[in-house]
C-alpha cells in the first residue's frame, strides 16, 4: 500500500516545534507540474476535520517528529559511518547491500542516507519506508511526498554521495592520471597533473561499478610508499562537489568550491542542445565540468557566484516543463593552470556607453557564445595590433548595474564590462575607444595578485582610488557590503580625482552612501572649481588622517583592524603606500592593485 502525505505528523507536540518542524515540512523547491498527480494521490487519504491527512501507521511512544529532532541533536552518529560522513562516494553495488532494517541506506536524488535510525519515526511505518531500502528511492520519493524537505530532515543521517563510474574509465587512470608519453613525461619523474572522473546521474540503470572508496584504499596500499605519494592521491580528491536541484521549468546546477577562493567561472555552450562545458579556475587548478543533461535546455544559463562560501549555481531553462527522473551525467577533470595572461579568447563588442566626457563603458561577450565571470580584484588584458607591433594594456572588469536601486545582485555579470578612459597619447585606449559594436577584441583571462582570503578575518575597509583606479573597487564594494559571514561593518572609499566632472559613477556612489549606512564616500579634488566645498589637494598624511578617523568613528575598531585597498596611477600607488607605512600601517593591512 502506498504512503501518501506520510510525512505529516498529526501531534501537538509537534506544532510547538516551531521553526525547526517547518524546516522539516517545507519542501524548497516548486516542484510545479505535480499538482494533478497530489490531488489525484489524496482521494485516499483519510483527513480530519482540519483537512490535515491522517498517519496511516501509528508511531510508538516517543518517535514524533520533535523526537527525531532531540535524537539528531544529541550527539548520536546517525550515519553509522564515523568521521568519514558526508565524504564518501557510494555506488549502486554498494548502496544495494544496505537493504535490511538493521541496516538500511538510500538515495535521493544523488544523495545517500543511512535510514537505519530514522525506520521507527517514519510516519507511513517500516514497510513503506523499506521500498526504498538499498536502491536510489528518487522516483518513489518524487511520487509520494515531493514536497518533503528530506535534506534537512535527514541531514543527520548524510553518508556521501551517489555515483557509478564509467564502464569505460580505468580504475589506474582515476586515481594516478593518465600516464604520460615521452614528450610529457616531466624531467623530474614528477607524476601526471590530470585525473578524470564520470559521476553519471543517480537515475542510471548500471549496478556493476565498482566501489570508489574500497577500490581507492587499494590502490592507496599499492601506490602510496611515500609522503609524496599521500600528498599526490589527496590532491587528486579535491573535486569541487556536486549537487543540482530542479523546478518544472528550471534546472540548477550546483558546484560548492573553498569559501573565499575567488574562482573563475567560464560556461560554454556545444553544438549538442543537452552539453556544457563549466571551467572552474582557482589555487593554480582548473577543473573542467562536462555535463550532459538528461533532456535539452536553453542557453543562455543564469549564474550566481557566492564569492564568501564558494557556491556557484548555473541556472538553465528546460526546454520541456516537466520533472526530469535525473539530470544526466557529469565528467571532472583537474589540471594544472598554464598562465592565464598566455590564453586570450576572441570577444565582440556588445554596447558602448559614454559615463562622462572622457570615459566609456564596454560591454564584451565571448565570440564562442560562453558565459564568464571573473574573479573579483582581478583585470584582465586587452590586445591590439597598431602599427604593425602589438600591444596590451590591464583593465578591471565592473558590474554591469551598478547599485541602482541598490539590492543584493541577482545574478553574476557574465559578460566581461570595462570602464575605458580614453588618453590622447594611450594607444590602447584610443585603440578600444575607436571599436563599434560588433567588432572583436582579443582578451585574457583574469589575473592580478589580489587574494579573497586576505579579507577573511576583515570588518573595516579603506577603499582608496584615483581616477580609473576606482574599477576593482567596485566589485569588491558589493562583495563587503553582501556578505554575511563576517559581515562588514564600514567601508569608507577615498576617490581623488582632477575635477568634479572626472568623478565616476558619481550619482551611484551618492545614492549607495544613504541607503547603506556602513559605507561613507570622501571626494578629494586636486584641480576643484570655485564651488567645490569638498576635500581639495593630493593623497597626503593629512588626508589620510582623516579618511582613518572616518572610517573608526562610532566603532570600537583601532587603525591595526583597517585594511586598506589601493589603486591608481603607479606614482600615486606608491605615494599610498609609503604614506600609509608610515602613518603606521602593517605590510599585511594593505593590498596595491598594480599591472
Amino acid at each position: 500500500m502506498r504512503c501518501l502525505n506520510c510525512c505529516c505528523w498529526k501531534s501537538s507536540s509537534v506544532h510547538q516545534e516551531g521553526d525547526e518542524y517547518k524546516k522539516c515540512e517545507t519542501r524548497n523547491e516548486d516542484k510545479g507540474g505535480s499538482d494533478t498527480s497530489e490531488k489525484d494521490s489524496n482521494k485516499n487519504v483519510e483527513c480530519d476535520n482540519e483537512g490535515n491527512p491522517r498517519n496511516k501507521h501509528a508511531l510508538s511512544p516517543g518517535h514524533s517528529l520533535m523526537d527525531w529532532i532531540r535524537l539528531g541533536n544529541s550527539g548520536t552518529d546517525l550515519t553509522g559511518v564515523g568521521s568519514q560522513a558526508g565524504r564518501l562516494s557510494v555506488t549502486h553495488k554498494e548502496l544495494a547491500r544496505h537493504n535490511k532494517e538493521t541496516d538500511a541506506w538510500l538515495a535521493i536524488r544523488g544523495k545517500v542516507f543511512n535510514i537505519t535510525h530514522y525506520i521507527p519515526y517514519h510516519p507511513g511505518g517500516p514497510e513503506e519506508i523499506m521500498k526504498g531500502a538499498g536502491t536510489d528511492a528518487t522516483k518513489l520519493f518524487e511520487q509520494v511526498h515531493a514536497w518533503v524537505n528530506y535534506e534537512s530532515l535527514l541531514q543527520k543521517c548524510y553518508i556521501g554521495r551517489l555515483v557509478v563510474l564509467d564502464p569505460k574509465m580505468n580504475a589506474e587512470e582515476l586515481f594516478f592520471g593518465s600516464p604520460k608519453t615521452p614528450k610529457q613525461q616531466d624531467t623530474n619523474g614528477n607524476k601526471p597533473k590530470s585525473v578524470v572522473d564520470t559521476i553519471k546521474s543517480p537515475g542510471s540503470d548500471e549496478n556493476d561499478s565498482i566501489s570508489i572508496a574500497s577500490e581507492s584504499r587499494t590502490k592507496f596500499a599499492r601506490k602510496a610508499d611515500s609522503s609524496d605519494d599521500i600528498k599526490y592521491l589527496k590532491d587528486r580528491m579535491f573535486q569541487p562537489r556536486f549537487d543540482w536541484i530542479q523546478k518544472t521549468d528550471y534546472i540548477t546546477i550546483v558546484f560548492y568550491t573553498k569559501a573565499l577562493c575567488n574562482p573563475q567561472v567560464e560556461i560554454i555552450p556545444q553544438s549538442q542542445d543537452n552539453v556544457v562545458f563549466v571551467y572552474l579556475t582557482y589555487e593554480c587548478q582548473v577543473f573542467t565540468n562536462e555535463i550532459t543533461f538528461s533532456k535539452s535546455i536553453h542557453w543562455p544559463c543564469h549564474t550566481k557566484v557566492h564569492f564568501e562560501t564558494g557556491k556557484i549555481e548555473i541556472i538553465f531553462k528546460k526546454t520541456e516543463s516537466k520533472i526530469w527522473e535525473s539530470y544526466g551525467s557529469l565528467k571532472q577533470k583537474r589540471d594544472d593552470i598554464e598562465r592565464a595572461d598566455n590564453v586570450r579568447t576572441h570577444y565582440s563588442l556588445k554596447c558602448k556607453k559614454d559615463i562622462n566626457y572622457n570615459t566609456a563603458l564596454f560591454e564584451l561577450e565571448r565570440v564562442d557564445n560562453g558565459k564568464v565571470i571573473v574573479p573579483l580584484g582581478k583585470h584582465v588584458k586587452i590586445y591590439g595590433v597598431i602599427n604593425g607591433e602589438e600591444v596590451c594594456r590591464c583593465y578591471t572588469p565592473i558590474p554591469r548595474s551598478l547599485f541602482a536601486d541598490y539590492r543584493p545582485q541577482l545574478y553574476a555579470t557574465d559578460n566581461i564590462c570595462l570602464a575605458i578612459k580614453r588618453y590622447e597619447d594611450g594607444n590602447i585606449s584610443k585603440y578600444v575607444h575607436n571599436k563599434t559594436v560588433g567588432d572583436v577584441l582579443d582578451v585574457s583571462k583574469g589575473i592580478g595578485s589580489f587574494c579573497l582570503k586576505d579579507l577573511e578575518s576583515k570588518e573595516v575597509y579603506l577603499l582608496l582610488a584615483a581616477g580609473t583606479g576606482i574599477t576593482p573597487m567596485l566589485s569588491l564594494l558589493i562583495f563587503l557590503i553582501e556578505r554575511r559571514i563576517r559581515r562588514c561593518q564600514k567601508v569608507l572609499l577615498v576617490f581623488f580625482n582632477q575635477t568634479e566632472k572626472d568623478i565616476l559613477f558619481h550619482d551611484e556612489f551618492n545614492s549607495l552612501s544613504k541607503i547603506e549606512k556602513r559605507f561613507k564616500l570622501m571626494n578629494v579634488l586636486s584641480n576643484p572649481e570655485s564651488t567645490w566645498s569638498g576635500l581639495k589637494g593630493h593623497v597626503s598624511a593629512e588626508v589620510l588622517g582623516h579618511a582613518i578617523e572616518t572610517v573608526l568613528d562610532g566603532t570600537a575598531f583601532k587603525q591595526n583592524d583597517i585594511f586598506a585597498m589601493v589603486c591608481g596611477p603607479t606614482v600615486f600607488t606608491q605615494l599610498t603606500e609609503k604614506l600609509l607605512k608610515e602613518t603606521g600601517f602593517d605590510k599585511d593591512q594593505i593590498h596595491l592593485f598594480l599591472s
